[in-house]
């Protein structure tokens, strides 16, 4: 399972950067990106002025005046504990740090909740767990 879980980060284009088969732990990183913003109006739910962002189709450029962007890095972990010889549970948890390039503005670090992201690294780690499975069996067939 350890080595599926590495082999379905790496597929994902993430970067291994840890692994314990001892406790079952894998650590990755997706690579950064960066995505253009621009402000699109006032939060009225704020008691503060405070602008609405949204994303932008203007890509980043290296001009004089910069766009504003949001640059965003996030980092997985897998824990793996197995509850019998034939069955694990795995926990998979997904942090985001997200920084914009405006005065002001500090950089967030969160718990990534896209439960289509989760949905999607799990169907991924489902497909590799059957297709190994079913390549085991028949190659044990031959």
């Amino acid at each position: 399972l350890m080595a599926t879980i590495v082999t379905v980060f790496q597929d994902e284009g993430y970067l291994v950067s840890q692994t314990d088969f001892d406790i079952g732990m894998v650590m990755a990183t997706a690579p950064e990106e960066t995505r253009g913003i621009k402000a699109v109006g006032v939060d009225p739910d704020s008691t503060a002025f405070k602008l609405k962002y949204e994303y932008s189709d203007v890509k980043p450029t290296m001009s004089i005046v910069k766009s504003p962007t949001l640059t965003t890095k996030r980092s997985f972990s897998a824990l793996v504990t197995e509850l019998s010889p034939s069955r694990s549970k795995v926990r998979l948890t997904i942090v985001v740090r997200g920084e914009i390039s405006l005065a002001g503005f500090n950089s967030h670090e969160d718990t990534d909740t896209s439960a289509d992201r989760y949905q999607r690294l799990f169907s991924k780690l489902q497909q590799a767990l059957f297709l190994k499975s079913n390549t085991e069996c028949w190659t044990r067939a031959i």
